[in-house]
């Protein structure tokens, strides 16, 4: 899904140190604009921590809900292997990883032990350049999504925090959960998540970060190989803001037991 130049990307990478004492971080820009920090630790572990821009702010209304659905879906199978293996597959080297959006990032995040860095790069990687995203597995994650914000109303805070910041920010994504809305979620097709993967998932709109211990040169020219050859995109910016001018109240009678009140 990721285009390759024809001349190296990398040749012009950036790199500097900054931190004082114990704590430095060593930063690199790569010539399409992807940032990697190496962070150093004396640890038998090593994290990679991948940062994107996407989430509510960047999603239209009719998209709302789309950087949470991809999320869900990235680490349901990759290019070469299916859900359950590459599953087993992190299992082995005895490492975690995650995939998760809020209201103005995305993440990717793998831990695992140190001696095993490269292999676990090799996954991560793997995931993040070629993820399958099957339909069976988006409309799958799509349901959960649904459900669960359906359920949403059975916690009487959470209804009254939901009302909330539907009257504080009236059509900005502040207002509505990260996790989208029903009905646009809905509307969203298989294609319309693969298309979204490919808008956000481009090299200038990544922050990469590395911290353990792990053999620095080895991991950057890893990198350097798999990231720095990719052609950097044009990315969705957030729209312009969107508040009510002026004050609302808002009041929904529940037959509960509890009763919240919210003001900002």
């Amino acid at each position: 899904m990721w285009t390759l130049s024809g001349e190296p990307q990398s040749s012009s990478n950036q790199v500097s140190e900054v931190g004082t004492g114990t704590f430095k971080v060593e930063k690199r820009v790569f010539k399409n604009g992807l940032v990697l920090l190496f962070i150093p630790r004396e640890s038998e572990l090593v994290v990679f921590h991948l940062l994107l821009g996407l989430g509510n702010i960047f999603e239209k209304e009719e998209e709302r809900g789309i950087s949470a659905l991809m999320q869900e879906t990235l680490l349901k199978g990759t290019k070469r292997r299916s859900g359950v293996e590459f599953s087993r597959a992190v299992e082995r080297l005895g490492a975690t990883i995650q995939s998760s959006s809020n209201y103005f990032t995305g993440k990717v995040v793998m831990e695992g032990p140190a001696e095993v860095a490269e292999d676990l790069l090799g996954l991560f990687l793997e995931v993040v350049k070629a993820p399958a995203f099957l339909p069976e597995e988006v409309e799958k994650e799509k349901r959960f999504l649904i459900d669960l914000l359906r359920s949403l109303d059975d916690d009487p805070l959470k209804a009254a925090m939901l009302r909330f910041k539907r009257a504080f920010f009236g059509r900005h994504p502040y207002a509505f959960p990260t996790l989208g809305e029903v009905r646009s979620l809905e509307r969203i097709t298989p294609e319309e998540v693969v298309a979204w993967y490919e808008r956000t998932f481009v090299p200038n709109n990544m922050v990469l970060a590395v911290a353990g211990r792990f053999d620095r040169e080895k991991i950057a020219r890893v990198l350097e190989r798999e990231l720095g050859e990719i052609i950097p995109r044009e990315f969705p910016f957030p729209p312009k803001d969107r508040f009510f001018p002026a004050s609302l109240r808002i009041v929904d009678c529940k037959e509960v037991r509890d009763s919240w009140v919210v003001l900002g």
